[in-house]
């Protein structure tokens, strides 16, 4: 059978046969092939392999520290939602002899994250190599760079020597900085150049939350973000929504954050510092980390153009933050974290595709160059690995008490004061994180230096005076460094003190078996004696009453006795507490130097002692509702049809 073919006339051909169809069993294997491909091709993309490689490394190095309980260093132990909630909505902490100060809002941040505060803290500290390099694959997705080349570069970031040693010390603010970073980057880079698209608002308010994020745990970084913004408004012109994005990347994070920026703007030292322990160590290798810069200028050199504009901008605003954090010799890994992204943001600029080379990029060296850098970075990474076999972190590195001792200071409302570098005083458990954050009383901090400084080098009777001190305040354990400073202590306070069970660490603790409580009812003579600044008598006394009342909110009933009594607090005296006599507001009279005193009449009389939270609870109406409006505007909404 033929036919003729229409575009060839008078010519013949045969007539096609008809295929034959593919039966189920052919579909089958066609499936399958094609699924086999694509899990293959999943399973080989940059990303995934950058995220597993680094996840082993990870593991591998912190193998020695896995747990969800991690404390050291800078790093005191992290308490539950509940804990954490608790402490940040308190208007009043049981911290250095307590302060009405506001919580760091990293409490916050941390309390929101599902599975819990311990979770998200071991996530972070655990996983911040591929963490960090992830953020930063995806912060340089817009950039025309292979992703194999875009991997390789964020896997050098994850790796950076400053945040493995930031690891190893439990400085969770430089890991958070780590980590956000280049995201925040990447936010505030996007809203300066969408002038007209449609998800500006949603991208504004992402940004917002991410730069909030590093303000709660880094107030450092957060400067360095605001003063780029707004150069960066300046120097990109744009319209009314570029202003409003501007404006909301400035002023959402501040709202965000309430209270916590009026503590910084009263004490702009913590600006510098950054969040966590008091924790003094050496500075990182600035040698290793010097190589970063050789990439960069090299990719400089090499092949320059004008997307490494936004690089190099960061690493000007980076040098200006790594001098001011030196002239206060402040630990700079927050300042060589934002240097090392704008270096690694220049070595990537260079990297893109369709970059003419430039003058020294046509010579022969540039291959030699380029090796010489891989071998180098590859070493970096081998330096950081090393860095997390060492340093303080640890799981269950926390300090407790004995089980028993910590019931008891729960019951009772009572302080321990753990004598060490630094010295902490806190009621009703041990230090946690975020107690170091809290602003103390004026007075407490050279107080509490004395009284170290009389247990571990006083005579007997400065140990007398240092104990009835602390007894006064509410202190009834106190944990010492060394077995050697516990007799030290026994031996100058006689029967002062009596032994207790050791701390999980096996550090000595002292009972102190003075008349105390949270509350002591003071006779007339000690009441005057008390409130002309006298010290409190260092031996047991009859005449003194002790109350057990709940901080900072008091209610209690006292019987008749003489006039001129004074009801002692175990709280440092500060603006804001009220005191209420048979329901008439009395001025508050500070007792023993530091104290609140409740001036008594002779009869029986109605005790009502309050901290005023007027303030404080408007500023946080008004970060729930700067927190509604931006998750609901960070959730975009599709393009609407015309």
């Amino acid at each position: 059978m033929v036919t003729v073919d229409a575009a060839l006339p008078g010519a013949l051909r045969p007539s096609p046969k008809p295929r034959p169809s593919p039966g189920p069993r052919q579909d089958m294997v066609f499936v399958e092939v094609d699924q086999g491909r694509m899990l293959r091709s999943l399973l080989l993309a940059p990303p995934v392999l950058l995220l597993l490689g680094l996840s082993a490394v990870a593991l591998a190095a912190n193998w020695s520290r896995l747990g969800l309980d991690l404390a050291g260093g800078r790093l005191l132990p992290v308490g539950t939602v509940g804990d954490v909630w608790s402490t940040y909505l308190a208007s009043w902490h049981p911290v250095a002899g307590g302060t009405a100060a506001p919580a760091p809002a990293a409490l916050a941040v941390l309390g929101l994250v599902p599975g819990g505060p311990q979770l998200a803290v071991a996530v972070l500290l655990l996983f911040d190599i591929p963490l960090a390099a992830l953020s930063a694959y995806i912060a340089s997705r817009g950039m025309r760079v292979r992703r194999s080349v875009r991997a390789v570069v964020a896997a050098f970031y994850g790796l950076l020597p400053v945040s493995t040693t930031a690891v190893a010390e439990g400085r969770l603010d430089v890991v958070v900085v780590h980590v956000v970073a280049p995201l925040v980057f990447a936010g505030v880079y996007a809203v300066l150049r969408a002038s007209s698209t449609h998800a500006w608002l949603a991208m504004a308010s992402g940004t917002a939350i991410g730069v909030a994020v590093l303000g709660a745990f880094s107030p450092l970084s957060h400067v360095v973000t605001l003063v780029g913004a707004l150069v960066g408004f300046v120097a990109v012109s744009g319209g009314a929504r570029r202003i409003a994005a501007l404006f909301a990347i400035v002023l959402l994070p501040m709202a965000l954050l309430l209270p916590w920026p009026a503590v910084l703007l009263q004490h702009p030292e913590m600006v510098l510092n950054g969040l966590g322990a008091a924790y003094s160590s050496p500075p990182p290798n600035l040698i290793v980390c010097s190589v970063f810069v050789a990439a960069a200028f090299a990719a400089a050199v090499l092949r320059p153009n004008a997307a490494m504009l936004p690089g190099l901008f960061v690493i000007v605003l980076a040098i200006g933050a790594l001098a001011a954090v030196t002239a206060v010799s402040a630990w700079p890994g927050t300042a060589l974290v934002i240097l090392a992204w704008g270096l690694v943001w220049v070595v990537l600029a260079g990297c893109q595709r369709g970059v003419a080379p430039g003058v020294a990029g046509r010579a022969r060296v540039r291959r030699a160059v380029y090796v010489v850098g891989v071998v180098t970075l590859a070493s970096l990474g081998v330096a950081g690995l090393l860095d997390l076999r060492t340093g303080p972190l640890r799981a269950g590195g926390g300090e407790q008490l004995s089980a028993s001792l910590t019931a008891e200071l729960e019951r009772t409302g009572r302080s321990v004061l753990v004598v060490g570098t630094p010295t902490r005083q806190v009621a009703g458990r041990m230090p946690a994180f975020g107690d170091d954050d809290l602003v103390p009383t004026t007075s407490s901090p050279a107080r509490i230096r004395r009284w170290t400084t009389s247990l571990l080098d006083g005579s007997s009777s400065a140990v007398g005076v240092a104990l009835a001190q602390a007894a006064s305040s509410g202190v009834t354990f106190v944990v010492l460094p060394t077995a050697a400073d516990a007799e030290r202590v026994r031996a100058a306070a006689g029967e002062l003190v009596s032994v207790a069970l050791p701390t999980s660490h096996g550090r000595p603790v002292l009972r102190i078996r003075l008349t105390a409580d949270t509350g002591v009812l003071l006779p007339p003579d000690l009441a005057r004696r008390a409130r002309t600044g006298g010290d409190p008598p260092a031996e047991s006394s009859t005449t003194m009453a002790p109350v057990n009342v709940t901080l900072p909110d008091v209610a209690v009933r006292v019987s008749p006795g003489s006039d001129g009594r004074v009801l002692v607090l175990a709280a440092e005296d500060e603006p804001g507490w009220e005191v209420f006599v048979d329901g008439q507001q009395v001025p508050v009279v500070r007792a023993w130097g530091h104290l609140v005193g409740v001036p008594l009449p002779g009869s029986a009389a109605e005790v009502r002692v309050t901290m005023s939270t007027t303030l404080r609870d408007l500023l946080l109406l008004a970060q729930a509702a700067a927190a509604l409006f931006t998750f609901l505007t960070a959730i975009p909404t599709r393009r609407r049809q015309a």
